[in-house]
């Protein structure tokens, strides 16, 4: 019983299953060629058409004329629906087109005569076969001449590919007659290249051929050896005797160099004929591997060499063979569903894969998950083999050739089985593991903490990956719970052994994190993840001969063919190249390393690998003292102690200025301290080391976007693009979306951002600006769902859950959004913000009672962080206490000093009291942070204006323009101190121009509407001052100019109407003996 096979067209187009024959029809239409990609159907891995010896033979038969009668009408029909016409062969329609239509008469009598010349009752043509075998021999001279000259470049089938052929279309009127020419394949003997092949109806398979045929198509799946992608390193760095390399390179090194590179392209090309092993649905990868191998750049003779030095220094007398590395890639693809359920298959499957899984190295996870896919075939619905899938793929994910789409695959998967995240342990785990390496720790403890929630039933994998999560997340109370459930359990799984030592290294506990990894070592001594978790704590200890051993160890070992572990070992081989002073040596480790996994830290040490010799070795040595400190400043971080932390922060900066974790660290802490300056003359140095590098720029484009820098930003933004390959990342996008949303464009950051979901579906905070843009434009449908995806990639994010109960309270009311804060109250017990959000809506709703008693409630907290503050600014101001605004405003600062909006509100509010000496030291501070900071030059302006400092007032007024000259506020400002100044025409200037720029500008038009009135200009004055109202009716100095221009004008009862409105709105008028006057002399 033959197989079923997928085959790839030069489109990239995947067409299938089909049989044999109908893939040979293929062949012999010109559709595929025998290097077309093929994977047997449905998992099978990807290979050239000439692999297939089934699919060959059925070639060389239907080309020789031997074919079967195998093909059954359905089937052709199938293969006619699937594939794209061709173009037509207008000269051999001519030619058929001239036969002699008097054949059908005869076709009764051709019935008995061979299968091949049977044809159906449709019309028979005649062909000149003497002219076409003319021109296939003369087209058989031009081949013959081109395979001549290709010989000493090529082989012969390279050469096929540069020959013409003529493929017949697929026209209607010539459907069941084929005239075939191909070119003479030179495995193939002498065959006639010219003949009609007449497809013939033939009865279906019956059900019971079809399911045998499922069946045994997946048994030789479920037994094809593993090869997933395997990365190209005919370069590679590989283990080598020194004894039996060193004679021959120092006598033959020139010409080895030229013989190796030759051998090496050899190599790469026949590798890339055995490269197709990606699943069905994967993209072409050729562009990608041409960008990779540009990117190998070493000389393989070169790095042979360096390898001799570095064997030389650490194992002379090591006398072990070469270990060749060929690290594979896995493919990380959604699993099909088979036409029909077998439950015994799907167990028989999914017992394997759990075979495979037990033994946990990296090559038998990805035997496994190949398991469980074709459990999955057999059966889909309520299939244990899901949970496995899931938790299998979470572990190879690093490993995956696209994280973006590996990621998205896995993802889908999880929202698939969602329902049982609660139930099903291996869904639970593979879940939270997908959060771990998405850099989401508390998405990945809530995961776990629901699970224990509902089933209570934990595994010790779920514990250990609990413990990671917890340690990840900084919740060192709970995670010392966990690490005393494992400690002492007896065989563990790996991962435990790593995160229990990665537990203890956090605890500045090395020598006991090193036995619990020795302890590993005893019951899986090949475990090159062990092994390598080994090396890093004999690094930062300094055993660097144990550390030694532990890498040839791993070499031995293949790195399990693993592209991470292998990434890991070639940088500790550059590390052991560092401390023996081998910079150059080490450089070339760790550039190929970054080609297999890029990493901003190893960049970082490459970097310092500039100043040489015994200062390289050192900078390597201190990264664990810079670890620690970054450590530390991150606690200090979480205990509002910002003194603590920015000290151990630059310390950790002075330690390496060019290592861009510690560096980062200190921007953020600078931003946070409100020193955007500093923060941004730190970010541009790195960036200077660092051009390309995708964190530098992306916390460089933010910096400035915060410091209302926009021009910079977008300058930055676009640098960036230059970057090979930035445009296409969600990067790019995120970034362009954020800017246009600060920018207050929300059309086209909509569009940005949503291009960044679409190439990251993780990117769970540009889903949440996207919810804020359709919300604040009222369409809270899209908001609601932008919303939502993004809590199901943050479920415990408090700010997402915030926006959430306002669209609640804005479509519902305040009820509901009430009952949903109380919700998530429950799992956020006494939580300021919620507290406070559940407040406010009863304020809002008239329920005062209410929300007396949850002010009461938040006042009465030990925990006072930065909600609580913003919370009890909030309820002070809404009841007038300018006082208590101040003083929760200035406890907000101690816990957040980069809060520059409120050291704005503190300035305003000291204004208001006409404190103006104070409100300018707050003004001022925030000029000295952030010179840019939008409209602080006029701030500071008006406060002296207040105090009668005319010319210092002007003189901050002209530099508000100078720096936003594209706002109203800045000629406002000039124009009112000009006319303090009496200056009147350069006021009404200056004015008027505030105006132009914004036509709705109440304090402009009310001032130039004054100027106005007083030059006896009344109509412009009345219609400059009616404009503002239309903006503040409840205005009361505009109610009062408007009455001095009715009066000047005659019109005593507007006049009146408009005294009295102003003095209604202003009950404690100091003026109101005046006004009063003034309405009983117009009356």
């Amino acid at each position: 019983m033959s197989e079923k096979y997928r085959v790839k067209l030069e489109n990239n187009r995947i067409v299938g299953p089909f049989s044999p024959s109908q893939i040979a029809e293929l062949f012999e239409r010109g559709h595929v060629s025998d290097a077309s990609p093929c994977q047997v159907f449905p998992a099978g891995d990807w290979f050239e058409i000439e692999k297939f010896s089934e699919i060959k033979e059925a070639i060389l038969s239907k080309i020789s004329g031997k074919s079967e009668n195998t093909q059954t009408a359905a089937e052709a029909t199938v293969v006619n629906m699937m594939l794209p016409k061709k173009k037509t062969n207008k000269q051999l329609q001519e030619k058929l087109s001239t036969t002699d239509t008097e054949e059908t008469k005869s076709e009764s009598s051709i019935d008995n005569q061979l299968n091949e010349f049977k044809f159906d009752k449709e019309q028979g043509h005649e062909v000149d076969y003497e002219e076409l075998e003319k021109k296939y021999q003369e087209k058989k001279k031009i081949e013959l001449a081109k395979i001549n000259e290709a010989q000493v470049q090529a082989k012969v089938k390279s050469s096929e590919n540069t020959i013409e052929e003529e493929v017949e279309t697929e026209d209607p009127s010539l459907d069941k007659t084929r005239v075939i020419n191909r070119p003479k394949k030179n495995s193939q003997a002498d065959v006639d290249k010219t003949r009609v092949i007449q497809r013939h109806d033939i009865a279906k398979p019956n059900e019971d051929k079809l399911i045998q045929k499922i069946e045994e198509q997946a048994k030789k799946i479920a037994n094809e050896p593993i090869e997933e992608e395997p990365l190209n390193t005919s370069e590679a760095t590989e283990f080598i005797n020194i004894r039996d390399m060193v004679p021959a390179l120092s006598q033959n090194a020139e010409l080895a160099e030229k013989e190796i590179v030759t051998l090496a392209k050899q190599k790469r090309n026949d590798d890339k004929s055995n490269l197709s092993f990606e699943e069905p649905d994967e993209l072409d990868e050729s562009d990608d591997d041409e960008v990779e191998e540009k990117k190998r750049g070493m000389k393989p003779i070169v790095l042979i060499a360096f390898l001799v030095v570095f064997w030389m220094l650490f194992f002379e007398d090591d006398k072990k063979p070469v270990q060749e590395i060929n690290p594979q890639r896995v493919s990380i693809v959604f699993p099909s569903q088979g036409e029909y359920l077998d439950e015994v298959k799907a167990n028989q499957a999914l017992a394997q894969g759990l075979e495979q899984s037990a033994l946990q190295s990296y090559l038998n996870l990805v035997a496994a998950a190949k398991a469980y896919r074709v459990s999955l075939f057999y059966k889909f619905q309520d299939n244990p083999a899901m949970g496995q899938l899931i938790q299998t793929y979470s572990q190879l994910f690093p490993n995956a050739k696209s994280k973006l789409e590996a990621s998205t695959t896995l993802f889908n998967l999880i929202r698939v089985s969602q329902d049982k995240v609660l139930t099903d342990a291996n869904v639970a785990i593979g879940t939270a593991n997908f959060y771990l390496n998405s850099n989401k720790y508390l998405t990945a403890v809530n995961t776990i903490e629901n699970y224990l929630r509902v089933s209570k039933k934990p595994t010790v994998t779920m514990l250990s990956i609990y413990l990671e999560a917890l340690v990840k997340a900084g919740r060192l109370s709970d995670s010392k719970d966990v690490f005393n459930k494992l400690k002492d359990l007896n065989k563990l799984p790996i991962e435990a052994y790593i995160n229990i030592a990665d537990y203890l290294d956090f605890d500045e506990k090395k020598t006991e994190a090193t036995k619990f990894i020795d302890k590993g070592l005893v019951i899986y001594p090949n475990s090159v993840e062990l092994l390598l978790r080994k090396a890093d704590l004999l690094l930062s200890t300094g055993d660097i001969k144990s550390y030694e051993m532990v890498l040839r160890k791993v070499e031995e070992l293949k790195a399990e063919q693993s592209p991470i572990f292998y990434a890991d070992l070639l940088e500790h081989m550059g590390n052991a190249a560092v401390l023996n002073a081998k910079s150059s040596l080490a450089a070339d480790f760790y550039r190929k390393s970054l080609q297999i996994r890029e990493s901003s830290e190893l960049r970082a040490r490459l970097a310092t690998l500039s100043i040489g010799g015994d200062k390289a070795s050192q900078a390597l040595i201190k990264e664990s003292k810079i670890h620690e400190l970054i450590k530390k400043s991150k606690f200090a971080i979480k205990e509002f102690d910002w003194e603590s932390a920015f000290v151990y922060a630059i310390e950790a900066s002075d330690l390496n200025p060019l290592y861009i974790e510690s560096n980062l660290l200190l921007v953020d802490i600078q931003i946070k301290r409100g020193f955007f300056s500093a923060a941004l003359s730190t970010l541009q140095r790195l960036k200077k080391e660092y051009p390309s590098d995708k964190n530098v720029n992306n916390k460089l484009i933010e910096t400035y976007i915060l410091a209302y820098r926009f021009n910079d930003a977008i300058t930055s933004i676009n640098e960036f693009a230059q970057v090979d390959g930035a445009v296409n990342t969600p990067e790019y996008a995120s970034m362009l979306g954020r800017y246009y949303f600060t920018n207050g464009n929300d059309l086209t950051s909509i569009k940005w951002l949503s291009e960044a979901v679409n190439r990251d579906p993780l990117a769970d905070e540009d889903l949440y600006l996207m919810a804020r843009i359709y919300i604040k434009n009222g369409k809270y449908n899209d908001g609601k769902l932008m919303l939502s995806k993004a809590l199901t990639l943050d479920p415990v994010n408090l700010k997402y859950q915030v926006l959430y109960a306002q669209t609640l309270y804005d479509q519902d009311g305040a009820d509901t959004a009430i009952g949903y804060l109380r919700d998530i109250l429950q799992s956020n017990k006494d939580s300021p913000q919620i507290l406070g959000e559940i407040a406010k809506y009863y304020y809002k709703s008239g329920q005062i009672k209410e929300f007396n008693i949850y002010k009461e409630k938040i006042e009465s907290q030990e925990t006072k962080d930065e909600s609580f503050y913003r919370f009890m600014i909030y309820a002070s101001e809404l009841n007038q206490q300018a006082d208590k605004v101040l003083l929760y405003a200035r406890e907000l600062i101690k816990i957040n000093p980069g809060e520059l909006s409120t050291h704005i509100k503190i300035g305003e509010y000291l204004a208001k009291q006409g404190r103006y000496d104070q409100s300018i030291e707050a003004f001022q501070l925030v000029k000295d942070r952030l010179d840019s900071y939008p409209k602080i030059n006029y701030m500071i302006a008006k406060s002296y204006l207040e105090m009668g400092k005319l010319d210092k007032a002007l003189e901050f007024a002209e530099l508000e323009i100078k720096k936003n000259p594209k706002i109203p506020e800045g000629y406002y400002i000039t124009g009112e101190v000009l006319a303090k100044k009496e200056q009147w025409p350069q006021a009404i200037k200056n004015l008027e121009k505030a105006v132009t720029i914004d036509f709705s500008y109440v304090e402009a038009l009310l001032s130039l509407g004054i100027l106005k009135r007083k030059q006896n200009s009344y109509e412009q004055s009345r219609e400059l001052l009616l404009r503002a109202l239309k903006q503040e009716p409840n205005n009361p100095i505009i109610h009062k100019e408007l009455g001095y221009v009715y009066r000047a004008v005659g019109q005593g009862v507007l006049a009146a109407e408009s005294f009295n409105t102003y003095l209604t709105l202003m009950p404690s008028a100091t003026d109101r003996s005046e006004i009063e006057a003034l309405i009983r002399a117009t009356q």
